[in-house]
């Protein structure tokens, strides 16, 4: 990564600059044994602290993620991008849940029809 790269990312930093937040000790909410948890809160003082949450997510993987392992999402109508960590890197759709279902369906109604 480079300076330039560095100044892309410009806007980000200063999302994550806005943020307020502390931690607080909790009841847990898993039963392994632990009463208590600590777990980071945020005062949101304006709309756009609203943000930092997702700010942080990108900013994770930005830093950790190999972009060579990200792809967009073959759904036609999906805008998503996702990490393959596949074996083969042959992962196609953000969701089978979801786009991968869809093309399935289309697939599956193509091949109906040309049956008939």
């Amino acid at each position: 990564m480079t300076r330039d790269d560095l100044r892309k990312l410009e806007r980000l930093n200063r999302l994550l600059e806005l943020d307020e937040s502390f931690s607080q000790i909790v009841l847990a909410t898993s039963k392994e044994g632990n009463a208590f948890e600590l777990r980071v809160m945020r005062k949101w003082r304006s709309p756009e602290a609203l943000l930092i949450p997702i700010a942080e997510a990108l900013a994770r993987f930005v830093c950790s993620e190999n972009f060579t392992y990200v792809k967009a999402c073959e759904g036609p109508s999906c805008t998503l991008f996702f990490a393959d960590r596949t074996r083969g890197r042959a992962r196609r759709w953000c969701s089978m849940a979801i786009c991968g279902n869809r093309a399935k369906q289309a697939a599956h109604r193509h091949r109906s029809k040309a049956d008939r």
